[in-house]
């Protein structure tokens, strides 16, 4: 996740014990520089939740990047001329997260509304 986005975005992130050094694909150092802060968030999309973990560094113009573990682990269906994504072939975790994610949305409304009518 993009540095700069996360902290427009208020995601809460904590700091590492030790940084992670970032390599290119030619073995130089990234000039982003190496990790050193991660954020636990529930990634939505569409009816999608799941508890995840990011690693927060400068992507440049990139919000967020998926790697490719995430990515065969979900095997999301791609249709890439309608653009569409279909999250049909999620592992189990994913379904069990979604109540909690749900719930806690529910709550951080909640709590909005409270802030609100203050």
């Amino acid at each position: 996740m993009d540095t700069e986005w996360a902290c427009a975005n208020n995601v809460t992130t904590r700091a590492l014990t030790w940084p992670i050094p970032v390599y290119n694909v030619d073995r130089t150092p990234n000039e982003g520089g190496a990790i050193r802060k991660i954020a636990d968030v529930i990634l939505w999309y569409n009816r999608h939740a799941e508890r995840t973990q990011f690693v927060i560094m400068q992507l440049g113009k990139q919000s967020m990047i998926l790697g490719f573990t995430w990515l065969r682990e979900h095997n999301p269906e791609i249709d890439w001329q309608t653009k569409e994504v279909h999250m049909s072939r999620c592992p189990v975790r994913c379904d069990t997260c979604r109540l909690d994610a749900k719930r806690e949305q529910r709550e951080q409304h909640i709590a909005t509304a409270q802030i609100h009518a203050c």
